[in-house]
């Protein structure tokens, strides 16, 4: 049995855009297990907040930098690591440009890269672009965040081809919901999947 693990945010958590949680198999780590099969275990480490590595004042441990170590040793051996973060660095309280987005996202892959031996397949996702949406409250906390959330995907297409390791930009196959600009329903949840599927059936299937 081959090891998938997605490592993420609330977009992988499955939060439902006004609330809530989705059902395992409405998830996009679930869903993609349920199109893998019984020779693959999909392990779900998705964190509402979580980001690719400052600390978020208002709430703890969201740094995704310092837990991925942990995740990686819990679970190891992997076959393949999924990493998809940054829209909440897009907050306006971070304060993050692009570049500082960027190097958390490249020391991600370092400690993926050279953490575990072998060293597992990585998959770089870029997050779905932010939006405006009807939830005036998350606008206010992601001004500013639209332009620089579109920034991302180039800037995590470079980073990949510098550590060998694959890409998908999420925005090409989903979009984040208008119920509050960053998460995804669950049709969406269901076409990132099916693009995780399409990537693996390229790395081993």
């Amino acid at each position: 049995m081959k090891t998938v693990l997605c490592y993420g945010d609330s977009n992988v958590w499955g939060y439902i855009p006004g609330g809530g949680r989705y059902s395992w198999e409405t998830r996009w780590p679930g869903y993609l297990s349920t199109l893998l099969g019984d020779s693959f275990r999909v392990v779900e480490e998705g964190l509402n907040g979580r980001t690719t590595g400052v600390e978020d004042p208002l709430f703890f441990g969201r740094d995704g930098g310092k837990y991925l170590p942990i995740v990686l040793e819990t679970h190891e051996p992997l076959d393949v690591v999924i990493i998809m973060l940054g829209t909440n660095d897009l907050k306006c309280r971070l304060n993050r440009t692009p570049e500082a987005i960027a190097q958390s996202v490249s020391d991600l892959l370092e400690t993926t890269r050279t953490q575990m031996q072998p060293s597992p397949e990585i998959i770089l996702i870029a997050p779905p672009h932010v939006r405006v949406s009807q939830n005036h409250e998350i606008n206010l906390s992601f001004q500013g965040a639209l332009e620089t959330s579109q920034q991302l995907s180039p800037i995590y297409a470079e980073l990949a081809a510098q550590f060998g390791c694959h890409f998908i930009d999420a925005a090409a196959h989903c979009i984040s919901s208008i119920d509050d600009g960053i998460h995804m329903d669950a049709v969406n949840h269901r076409a990132l999947a099916e693009a995780v599927l399409n990537q693996l059936k390229a790395i081993m299937l």
